[in-house]
């Protein structure tokens, strides 16, 4: 008898990612109480490495975990979290958007501006690139008012 496709869609034993409690994080693991209580997602992440992984989760799924670490005051852990989504989605906008805010709020301007142009490669009509493109000039170098100013025009 001929078969169509594989025999289930779930992927082999070894490839799974284990979401019981460790140490790391007492009791269950209520979604809930990760969503309210921010440092205790930063402990479940950490405690095993492959939950950070970009490649297992899809683009609105990183952008909520990175949203509850920000609230959470785990900045450089989102701004990894939102690295690794940017170099898994080039084409996924609002990842690099996220990833660019979060680099202008830790005082790194020239690496968010990077982010930025390379957003704009993909989305050169998008308002919010160019708004916090022209923020991105300023912060790194007020002196580049004309640059700030033609990223402004184009939002207008």
């Amino acid at each position: 008898m001929e078969r169509l496709g594989p025999e289930t869609v779930a992927p082999p034993p070894e490839a799974l990612i284990p979401w019981k409690a460790e140490a790391a994080v007492q009791g269950e693991v209520d979604p809930a109480s990760l969503i309210q209580q921010p440092d205790r997602l930063a402990a479940f992440l950490q405690a095993d490495p492959r939950r950070m992984d970009a490649e297992r989760m899809q683009p609105e799924l990183l952008l909520s975990m990175a949203q509850i670490l920000l609230r959470g005051n785990r900045t450089f852990l989102a701004e990894q979290l939102l690295s690794r989504g940017a170099a898994r989605w080039p084409d996924a906008i609002e990842v690099h958007r996220a990833w660019a805010r979060v680099l202008l709020s830790i005082g790194r301007p020239q690496s968010g501006l990077r982010v930025l142009d390379a957003a704009a490669e993909h989305a050169a009509s998008d308002p919010t690139v160019h708004y916090l493109r022209a923020r991105a000039l300023l912060q790194h170098d007020p002196r580049r008012d004309a640059a700030a100013l033609a990223a402004l025009r184009t939002v207008i």
